[in-house]
């Protein structure tokens, strides 16, 4: 039994064997679903980004005549009206509670009028107390129109905050998602040693806050048992999670290594393959990167890019291992998808890991074929 792991060696330029590709319009499916995600992507982006700009705008706009000619005085209330709405979700309940205030004031040219306005209480911060907790005939602080002092409302500064904070976040992450249109445009190496680095730094920055957050908590919650259980939800939800960010990230970086654009050129970068045997290479995805497949016709001999997961408590993919065709375990399973589909995956076991591939991805099935009719060498 004659096994190989190259984690650090093995990559030069050589002669390339012949190679039968499956699928054979490998490269035309990828072009096809690249750039189907790409006009997703921009799609998308446009859409946040003319929704933020034209949101913010909106509210802008309306804030805008109280910017400029806002006078603030004092008011008395008349009447009001408090409606609060109850909310439940997992046994936990929550409130929010609108204040409808109608109240009366006089210009500062003595013209007299009244006018009417809502305190969302959960997020608004009015000037006035009375805004939170209103009382009949008590004072508010409102602002009028210079040019129509009968245009008033209660002085919120915070009114439109969250308008703004999410028209931001829109546009924002219409930017994020044009940056990630743009790095798309890389080849295969430098589009995922980016995203590779971006998200191991992305989730050490996370790991960083998480555990100083969860320090400072315990010391603050020493004797409270919410500050335990946010610690035990910290450790339990939150640190795997980011462990997980910090997993996909290096996983990333280090497929770079062997994803070139053509998947033929893995022939050039792998030494141990023999110059004059015949080749068949399954290329396809595998959790967003280049993977492949080798079967050397003559000597059996599997060579697995990419897609072969060690055993162990951490799942680790190892960028390339080798291995006997007769040293293989061949399993399958069928799974049921949540729209009533059956899809059948294929489980290729060693004695160091496993490879899962799905019989629908083009050319696997003609690729299974030939492994499991390979004789021992």
């Amino acid at each position: 039994m004659n096994e190989h792991s190259y984690e650090n060696n093995g990559i030069r330029r050589a002669d390339t064997a012949r190679v039968t590709l499956l699928p054979e319009n490998y490269e035309e499916i990828q072009s096809s679903q690249r750039k189907k995600f790409g006009n997703l992507i921009l799609g998308y982006a446009s859409l946040l980004l003319i929704g933020g700009i034209v949101s913010y705008s909106f509210w802008y706009l309306k804030d805008m005549p109280y910017r400029d000619e806002g006078i603030t005085t004092t008011a008395v209330i008349d009447w009001f009206n408090v409606q609060t709405k109850v909310t439940r979700s997992k046994g936990r309940s929550s409130s929010w509670t609108t204040n409808t205030i109608n109240y009366h004031y006089s210009s500062d040219l003595g013209e007299k009028a009244s006018g009417s306005d809502s305190v969302k209480t959960w997020r608004h911060i009015p000037k006035s107390n009375s805004g939170i907790a209103p009382k009949n005939n008590e004072e508010i602080l409102i602002e009028y129109l210079k040019s129509d002092p009968k245009t008033s409302r209660l002085l919120i500064p915070n009114r439109y905050q969250q308008e703004y904070i999410w028209s931001a976040i829109a546009i924002a992450a219409a930017i994020l998602l044009l940056f990630f249109r743009w790095i798309q445009t890389f080849e295969n190496r430098v589009r995922y040693q980016v995203f590779g680095m971006g998200l191991l730094i992305t989730g050490s920055a996370l790991l960083t806050w998480a555990i100083y957050f969860a320090f400072v908590q315990r010391q603050e919650n020493h004797n409270s048992d919410d500050g335990i259980a946010l610690i035990l939800l910290y450790f339990l939800f939150l640190i795997p999670s980011i462990l997980t960010l910090l997993w996909i990230g290096w996983f990333f970086f280090s497929s770079t290594r062997l994803s070139p654009n053509d998947p033929r050129q893995l022939l050039g970068l792998l030494t141990e393959i023999n110059k004059k045997d015949s080749v068949t290479m399954l290329a396809y995805r595998y959790y967003g990167t280049r993977a492949a497949i080798l079967l050397e016709e003559d000597s059996k001999r599997v060579y697995f890019v990419n897609c072969h997961v060690k055993k162990g408590f951490l799942p680790w993919v190892i960028p390339l291992y080798s291995c006997s065709a007769n040293d293989l375990i061949h399993k399958e399973k069928e799974h049921k998808t949540k729209y009533g589909k059956t899809i059948t995956q294929s489980i290729i076991t060693t004695q160091t890991g496993s490879t899962s591939i799905y019989h629908h991805i083009p050319g696997v099935l003609e690729f299974l074929h030939k492994l499991n009719r390979s004789p021992s060498p």
